[in-house]
């Protein structure tokens, strides 16, 4: 379920209930945008003290545009903040945007509350939208880094012979990535493990396959020694 699949069936949802939740999605997804954007923001202030030139000159240039990036934050904040308010007025009074450092601003989204809050705060709408769009968030981040392991790569090797241990081997994480919602991951795994049986199934055909011309060589090999054999006896006679 990626970010852009996700938001959409959010607003198609929300097209057919209604009411309170009209707007959670967009509201949840500017809220994220804004979240990363303060990542951003923020990063160029890590310590640097043992960094190379390079580092720092990388630093030089963001730091050039920070203060553009922050003006837009704090525009954008802004106008997200008074959205807040108007959907979720229980939350009152909320933290103050800081104009010189809005990276640094609490943005207050829905699972920063516990469970109890949230539920006295009428935010259990807002938060399972954001559950859903932060899954959807990290499946996208996934999909991006994909992250391999030498372990990971690992593959059976057909002609090699089975050992101690094949039986226990966990399949990768890349394996479950794309699994459709509604399904267990017993199902789903049913549906990958067709194709290591038909994987395994085409190995066994080989080696079958090996062992019958084997036995066919000597078969063959016996008949050709006999004839010879008979023909030697009779060029001795």
């Amino acid at each position: 379920p990626t970010r852009n699949k996700t938001y959409t069936e959010l607003l198609e949802a929300e097209s057919h209930v209604g009411g309170d939740e009209a707007g959670l999605a967009e509201f949840i997804l500017v809220g994220l945008q804004i979240e990363d954007q303060q990542y951003v923001n923020d990063s160029p202030h890590q310590d640097l003290a043992n960094s190379d030139s390079r580092e720092l000159i990388k630093k030089k240039k963001s730091d050039d545009n920070l203060e553009s990036n922050r003006s837009s934050l704090v525009q954008l904040l802004q106008t997200w903040r008074c959205q807040q308010h108007l959907l979720f007025p229980l939350l009152q009074p909320l933290p103050l945007i800081d104009e010189d450092h809005p990276e640094k601003t609490m943005l207050n989204l829905p699972l920063s509350y516990n469970k109890q809050q949230r539920g006295d705060l009428n935010l259990s709408a807002a938060s399972e939208v954001e559950k859903k769009l932060r899954r959807a968030c990290a499946y996208d981040a996934l999909w991006e880094l994909q992250i391999l392991v030498p372990g990971d790569l690992w593959g059976k090797n057909m002609a090699a012979l089975h050992k101690t241990g094949d039986s226990t081997w966990k399949e990768p994480w890349f394996w479950w990535i794309g699994k459709p919602d509604g399904i267990s991951e017993k199902n789903w795994g049913t549906e990958w493990d067709h194709v290591h049986w038909f994987r395994e199934r085409a190995g066994i055909e080989r080696l079958t396959e090996e062992v019958e011309l084997l036995e066919e060589e000597f078969r063959r090999m016996i008949k050709s020694f006999t004839v010879m054999a008979s023909v030697w006896d009779e060029l001795a006679s």
